[in-house]
């Protein structure tokens, strides 16, 4: 009978303490992935899109330089560090592009045929949604959509990091 009290006894504070002391759950979602180097991390355009055109939305890459950020991006064609290569699919893939980990120090970005296709806006935040997964980033709980550019589905409007986003890099790095 003494054993059976203390038994509930002890689940009655055990509730109690899980109650008072809720897990915090990180909302970003980080993947195996982690560069070596992140602060130099380098693209390069290999492309047969447009030359000009995605040189204009891989800019987008360096929104994920924000202050306090724990990678940096460049354009310097032969520093060490990261490389994240682009390419293009003529395939219509039903997704505008898809991130690939060819080894720990290269990454690389396949844009598909409705990439091409898009608006401005959603390419500019395609770019930066698969830089995200070139540097570690998973896609975010579907809770927290509205604080990450990492979501599944859909766009927010938004071609920069987000504060889920920033979390996580800085969880990782």
């Amino acid at each position: 009978m003494a054993k059976k009290s203390f038994m509930v006894i002890f689940l009655i504070v055990l509730s109690i303490f899980v109650l008072l002391n809720p897990v915090k759950s990180s909302a970003y979602v980080l993947n195996k992935q982690k560069m070596a180097n992140p602060k130099s991390i380098n693209y390069f355009n290999d492309s047969s899109i447009i030359k000009e055109k995605l040189d204009s939305y891989m800019t987008y890459a360096t929104k994920w330089n924000y202050s306090g950020s724990q990678v940096k991006f460049s354009r310097s064609i032969g520093a060490v560090g990261v490389e994240i290569k682009n390419s293009y699919s003529n395939k219509n893939s039903g997704t505008y592009a898809t991130t690939y980990y060819t080894t720990k120090q290269s990454a690389r970005i396949i844009y598909y045929k409705s990439f091409k296709n898009t608006s401005a806006a959603k390419k500019r935040e395609t770019v930066v949604h698969e830089v995200g997964h070139t540097i570690g980033l998973s896609h975010t709980q579907s809770k927290n959509n509205s604080v990450s550019v990492m979501r599944a589905l859909n766009f927010n409007q938004k071609a920069y990091p987000l504060a889920d986003d920033k979390k996580g890099i800085n969880a990782k790095y």
